[in-house]
């Protein structure tokens, strides 16, 4: 899988997040100066699928790309936490969201990608 950088602006998240745990990696990516886990997308949409906090703290460092991995969502597994709902439905949900720029509470879905964690080690300075 590779690794290629995307505007922020043109991603589109479905979820909320903890601003407390944003501010958190933030600091964390200003002190060390490089981003480490790529964000993973849908190709055919830009939604988030995961990184809605590592995207808001490149936001808060005025960034403008974000390294990210693109997948296609029709070979993800997706459910709702708690619920046993089926993947098909919870993505329609999700798509909807994206579409109509509503955001779902921190943490309601869970994605399961087959693909192991992707690490790299870019400057921030590239971001820009």
């Amino acid at each position: 899988m590779n690794v290629r950088l995307i505007p922020i602006k043109k991603l589109k998240p479905h979820e909320k997040i903890r601003p407390t745990h944003s501010r958190y990696l933030q600091q964390k990516i200003k002190r060390d100066g490089i981003f480490t886990h790529p964000i993973v997308i849908d190709r055919a949409t830009l939604a988030i699928l995961d990184g809605h906090h590592r995207v808001a703290a490149l936001k808060r460092l005025g960034l403008q790309k974000i390294p990210a991995v693109l997948i296609n969502y029709k070979n993800i597994e997706v459910n709702l936490r708690h619920h046993r709902l089926p993947s098909a439905l919870v993505k329609k949900m999700i798509l909807l969201c994206v579409k109509d720029g509503k955001l779902l509470p921190h943490k309601t879905t869970r994605h399961r990608f087959t693909h192991k964690k992707i690490k790299t080690k870019i400057p921030i300075e590239r971001l820009c």
